[in-house]
């Protein structure tokens, strides 16, 4: 847990200059005017930022935790894990049940770390104090603990960068489903479309459909309740599960899982790219035709 004061906090150029008309107003001088230049300023700024950044022994970054930016003492804690690593989502946060836990990253290895407390503002990063050394210590409580940590930690950052391209490419496929379903609906309502462009669409949705049963899993089985083997997500999921919440080693079956997992990305991957391509060249053609406009496309004139 680390505890840290501002003098005066980090302020918007919107909060400076409401700051600026009550002091006018309250010492009874002429408030000054934004002119619409400075007031664009304060709609298009980033709102700046205050973060605890925590450092390896080594001086790599290991993670960025976000604090309090206002003037005053405040505390705020790091969980000793590194970053979850999944796909960035930018929506407000919601109430969570007791037992649904927020996405998080494995747990950094007992051993020394600096933390700086740093300011964002726009593209800059300035340390306002630090870096203060410190040390995570292991409890030494679990009974299975891994005799090498080093192993267990390299492991752990394999599956991680495992998930984060995966679980990455299918937010992409969520996204290629926009694009085809935009498009079928486009080539409809394009006179000059010609049949085969159509045809063509249905034929990369066949290939869409095939990438996702690999990566979440035959859907249709399972809601007839009918075994399915673990897909790529699921068997990713599991090592994570399993080895973002303990100390103690990986077992084989994850290893295996692993490598299996890994090797089935690697194919799809290479599918993905080329559907991302061919998906492409048509919007191309039906930009050419006069489609109206749809997701992922930018018009030509």
């Amino acid at each position: 847990v680390f505890t840290y004061w501002l003098r005066d906090g980090l302020k918007t150029k919107r909060e400076l200059r409401t700051e600026a008309e009550k002091k006018a107003r309250k010492n009874k001088t002429e408030t000054p005017l934004p002119s619409m230049a400075e007031l664009r300023e304060e709609d298009l700024e980033l709102e700046p930022g205050v973060f605890i950044v925590v450092r390896d022994d080594e001086g790599a970054v290991v993670r960025r935790v976000a604090a309090d930016r206002k003037k005053g003492l405040h505390r705020v804690a790091w969980d000793l894990r590194w970053p979850a690593a999944a796909p960035t989502d930018l929506s407000p946060a919601k109430d969570r049940a007791p037992w649904d836990e927020p996405d998080r990253g494995p747990l950094a290895l007992p051993g020394f770390y600096t933390a700086s407390l740093e300011e964002r503002s726009g593209g800059e990063w300035k340390t306002h104090y630090g870096p203060l050394t410190f040390e995570v210590e292991a409890l030494e409580l679990a009974t299975l603990t891994a005799a090498d940590q080093t192993a267990v930690e390299s492991f752990q950052k394999e599956v991680r960068e495992l998930r984060r391209s995966v679980l990455g490419a299918s937010k992409l496929t969520g996204e290629i489903k926009v694009r085809l379903d935009h498009l079928r609906q486009a080539l409809v309502d394009t006179p000059e479309a010609d049949p085969s462009l159509m045809a063509e669409l249905e034929a990369l949705k066949a290939r869409y459909d095939d990438i996702v049963l690999a990566f979440r899993g035959d859907r249709t089985k399972a809601q007839r309740n009918v075994f399915t083997p673990p897909a790529i997500i699921s068997r990713v999921e599991r090592i994570t599960y399993d080895q973002w919440y303990t100390t103690q080693a990986p077992t084989t079956t994850h290893r295996q899982a692993y490598e299996w997992a890994a090797a089935a990305f690697a194919t799809e991957k290479e599918k993905l790219e080329q559907l991302v391509t061919d998906l492409d060249a048509l919007e191309d053609k039906a930009e050419a035709a006069g489609a109206p406009w749809t997701p992922g496309r930018m018009p030509m004139q």
